[in-house]
């Protein structure tokens, strides 16, 4: 990966060179090694959601660390449910948090830019269920998720990867392809269900991606528009639909 960024770098300043007039040899792609293939999220089938959640639920209490049981289901509903990345939920402060208006502000995020996200009802009530003991067990945390451990201050991305994998290793599935579902793919699995959704609805993705781009914060709507074709698979199998049709939405990116 390295020398093929390597590569990649003197090949552009070659060619820059030459666009100033300066005379420079230009490395042919096909000498460069071939780069390894884009990681393949883990898409979770409804099966799979459902018996995660299940063992999300059932977490055991910890007299160490006395609402941890109730942080995890909460924790990873809003990575699903909000299509969050596992830090920006991590990282929820109180402050930024509004039950009653149903929005949640993540400030500065990826796209160095604050972005409010609109918090489903459903989970709006599981938020409300847990904030009186959010209260009385850390009624000086500033944080969505405190650590008993660490005095109230945020639970590091260690305990998310624990965490997840714990409840995803209760569930016993095997895996048959691809790789292991990571917490981040909770928010794949969001963006494509959404996606999926307005398809299956007839609805115009031309003028519905903006809208999911600026929900999940992303700096470019290609990214957002990347869902469409990620596992062209699953929206076959489900509505039958022909993805050619949608093409169209995802910028050609010109090969060397």
């Amino acid at each position: 990966m390295g020398c093929h960024k390597t590569d990649r770098k003197i090949r552009e300043r070659a060619k820059y060179m030459n666009r100033v007039g300066k005379t420079a040899y230009v490395i042919p792609p096909e000498l460069s090694p071939k780069t390894d293939p884009p990681y393949q999220p883990h898409i979770f089938t409804e099966e799979e959601l459902k018996a995660f959640f299940h063992e999300a639920d059932s977490y055991p209490v910890n007299p160490r660390s006395r609402i941890r049981h109730l942080q995890i289901p909460v924790y990873f509903r809003l990575l699903f449910c909000c299509g969050l990345r596992p830090q920006e939920a991590r990282l929820i402060k109180l402050e930024n948090l509004s039950l009653r208006a149903k929005t949640l502000i993540i400030p500065e995020s990826k796209g160095h830019r604050d972005r409010m996200v609109v918090i489903p009802e459903e989970l709006v009530g599981i938020l409300e269920k847990y904030y009186p003991f959010l209260k009385n067990e850390f009624p000086q945390s500033e944080y969505l998720f405190p650590c008993q451990r660490f005095g109230g201050a945020a639970y590091t991305a260690s305990w998310v990867r624990k965490s997840f994998h714990e409840c995803w290793g209760n569930c016993h599935f095997e895996l048959v392809a691809g790789n292991s579902p990571r917490p981040y793919d909770f928010r794949h699995t969001f963006a494509t269900y959404r996606i999926y959704k307005w398809m299956k609805q007839g609805a115009d993705l031309r003028s519905m991606l903006p809208y999911l781009s600026a929900y999940m914060g992303h700096s470019c709507i290609s990214h957002t528009a990347y869902y469409i074709h990620l596992v062209p698979e699953f929206f076959s199998e489900m509505s039958g639909m022909d993805m050619n049709l949608y093409a169209s939405l995802i910028p050609e990116v010109a090969h060397e």
